[in-house]
């Protein structure tokens, strides 16, 4: 006889209002206290508020709770300037007063590092960001047109499509552009085939893309190339060149819109010449750039060096990579394409170095760190742009026998969680 099989009902966890003092920041940008000696996470919440929450209580573990009403307020806690704030998933600090964000992202690091015993003999006054709102030059915009038009980010509750009316950390080129682009979407005839919206803005040009899942009818061509006129607006092709200054260093780089650029260029800015004054080249080293992308770091470290050979897995910024160096005139570089997953000494364009820098994605660089030790290179300069990664990565150099000379914070992300940072490590010698 058949039986059938009836899955039992998981039991929903008790839902329970309280009130809760917190004292700590995580890297999350959440606020943290404990609740009968369990720790709980607040969106919202900051050290020094005294907070009413409701929340799920698990069987165990941490407890994540929403926040109802701010009891007692911190002293560092301040007016978002944003109306869509906390409803957009976007940005997560504009609660807390923009001096203290970076100060609490560079406390969360810290604490992270320690806790794999990871020391750093010293700590760089952070990079700061002159402009705390305004200073995106680039975003993708959500669409959807399916009812009516909607344009701006996901919901930071159910990822749904919040419709905004402002971006408070969008360039104002970029931020003026919100209105007309509702205005272009709701004119098209098959508006509902535009997934999304790319904005860019380059040496005060504005640039613009609709990705479509079908190619453009004569009408909605004949719509979009009038309002791009209208509007004195660039369309972005694939072929589009965009570009950005390092003026320290007098040079310009051209990248493509699908080619990874940082989206703050005055921190990007700091950030290369701080890199540059940490690795105190003398201009005799041999320097390899890891993850170089378009040159970012490569083009400034030729400057300051003998050679430099910038290694990027994505051809196409290589071959962007290339032209930078060919129009600013820097010939002690060579750049090349490569799986960095894969030894590096095994690889043609391996040579022995003195200095490497990186500056991997997210995921981090665990297969390469693993490698450093047999490149023999006495500096070692982690940019990363994800702390976990980045204390995996630092925890392996420290093993392989490196230590952590100096490490410093970048605020390149304001009002928001992510952190950018920077560790010099340089290989210990033996002591006889």
């Amino acid at each position: 006889m058949a039986q059938f099989f009836k899955p039992a009902e998981r039991k929903k966890a008790p839902q329970k209002q309280f009130n809760l003092a917190l004292h700590d920041l995580d890297l999350k940008g959440q606020g943290v206290g404990r609740w009968q000696q369990r720790m709980v996470f607040v969106a919202g919440g900051l050290p020094g508020d005294t907070v009413r929450v409701t929340a799920d209580i698990p069987a165990k573990g941490p407890i994540h709770a929403a926040l109802q009403e701010v009891l007692t307020p911190s002293d560092e806690r301040d007016t978002p300037l944003c109306s869509h704030y906390q409803v957009c998933g976007g940005c997560q600090l504009q609660h807390l007063k923009a001096q203290r964000q970076i100060e609490y992202k560079q406390i969360a690091l810290e604490r992270l590092l320690k806790k794999r015993q990871i020391n750093v003999s010293q700590w760089a006054a952070p990079v700061l960001s002159e402009q705390q709102i305004a200073y995106r030059t680039k975003a993708r915009l959500a669409v959807d047109c399916r009812k009516q038009v909607k344009l701006g980010f996901r919901n930071a509750e159910n990822n749904r499509i919040l419709n905004i009316s402002e971006c408070i950390v969008l360039a104002p080129e970029l931020q003026a552009l919100i209105a007309p682009i509702k205005s272009l979407l709701g004119s098209l005839n098959e508006a509902a085939k535009v997934g999304h919206v790319d904005v860019q803005l380059s040496q005060g040009n504005v640039g613009i893309w609709l990705h479509r899942t079908t190619p453009w009818s004569k009408a909605d061509k004949k719509t979009l190339d009038a309002w791009l006129e209208a509007h004195q607006v660039t369309w972005l092709a694939e072929e589009t060149s965009l570009s950005y200054p390092l003026n320290e260093f007098g040079l310009t780089l051209n990248y493509l819109k699908n080619d990874f650029v940082q989206s703050n260029l005055a921190v990007n800015a700091k950030m290369v010449q701080q890199a540059i004054e940490w690795l105190e080249l003398t201009g005799e080293e041999h320097v390899l750039d890891l993850f170089c992308g378009i040159g970012n770091f490569s083009l400034p470290l030729a400057q300051h060096s003998r050679t430099v050979i910038g290694v990027e897995g994505v051809t196409d910024m290589v071959c962007r990579a290339i032209e930078n160096a060919e129009m600013n005139g820097v010939e002690n570089v060579k750049f090349a394409q490569a799986d960095l997953s894969k030894p590096l000494n095994q690889q043609a364009w391996w040579r022995p170095v003195d200095v490497i820098l990186m500056d991997p994605a997210r995921a981090g660089a665990e297969q390469v760190v693993t490698q450093l030790p047999k490149t023999k290179a006495n500096k070692v300069l982690y940019v990363s742009c994800n702390p976990a990664t980045l204390v995996r990565d630092a925890a392996i150099l420290m093993s392989h026998g490196y230590e952590a000379v100096k490490a410093g914070v970048l605020d390149m992300f304001p009002q928001t969680h992510h952190l950018e940072s920077m560790i010099l490590f340089s290989k210990v010698t033996s002591k006889k």
